[in-house]
């Protein structure tokens, strides 16, 4: 499908993308004063190698609640040691504050649109037709939080008033382009009247947990998706 570009387009593509910027708690750096709220405290730990076959979740679950016992738990890998993947070659990088303030770094193609957002969300960059794009969030979590569990209560924040039929269809491990094992999501719903489909990727950092989206409509999702991998693949704690 060819990207329209007229201005009445661009101007409905940003509303919607704006529009997907879930309030999923404080962002990283903090929100307003008093409001910061952090993901209980995790009961149980476990550990459990990690596979690399996805594992398909196909039932909608816009009430979840947090599952603080997964029956996969990966805890987060140490950057000791860790290169940052190499840049490719025109490509923009998250801005300097950012990458001191959140401690992480992704990489992105040199001739999209970025934009700083206020708390939740941390930044956002899109294609120059607005889609697809990439959103950074970020939030408190307590220590020894595992990734599977932030995974599983990012899961639950999404507000079904604005995302309608929010459905998880397949979450597993991912190793990352620097050699870091974590965990991903790929989910969908109804927002502002346009069918969404989105791949997550979870990192912590200390007490933080970020959350890279890589979205697009529905119907453009899979021919995005290459893209959208090779972004998310970039994505790295400092």
């Amino acid at each position: 499908m060819a990207h329209k570009s007229s201005f009445w387009y661009k101007f409905a593509a940003l509303f919607l993308i704006l529009a997907l910027l879930v309030p999923i708690l404080a962002a990283c750096g903090g929100g307003e004063e008093g409001e910061e709220t952090a993901i209980p405290s995790p009961t149980a730990t476990a550990t459990v190698a990690p596979t690399s076959t996805p594992t398909p979740t196909p039932t909608p679950i816009p009430t979840l609640k947090p599952t603080l016992t997964p029956t996969q738990m990966l805890t987060p890998t140490s950057v000791t040691n860790r290169t940052p993947p190499p840049k490719p070659a025109g490509w923009q990088e998250l801005p300097v504050g950012i990458q001191t303030q959140c401690g992480i770094n992704y990489y992105f193609p040199g001739n999209w649109i970025s934009m700083t957002l206020s708390a939740p969300s941390i930044y956002l960059v899109m294609s120059p037709d607005l889609f697809p794009g990439i959103q950074l969030v970020g939030l408190d979590v307590p220590a020894g939080t595992t990734l599977a569990q932030f995974r599983e209560y990012v899961k639950t924040e999404y507000d079904p008033t604005a995302v309608r039929n929010y459905t998880v269809y397949e979450e597993g491990d991912i190793t990352l382009a620097d050699g870091t094992q974590t965990v991903y999501l790929i989910g969908g719903g109804e927002t502002a009247g346009y069918n969404t489909k989105f791949k997550e990727v979870f990192l912590i950092k200390g007490t933080r947990g970020l959350v890279l989206t890589g979205f697009n409509q529905l119907v453009l999702f899979e021919d995005s998706l290459s893209l959208l991998d090779q972004i998310l693949m970039t994505f790295h704690l400092n």
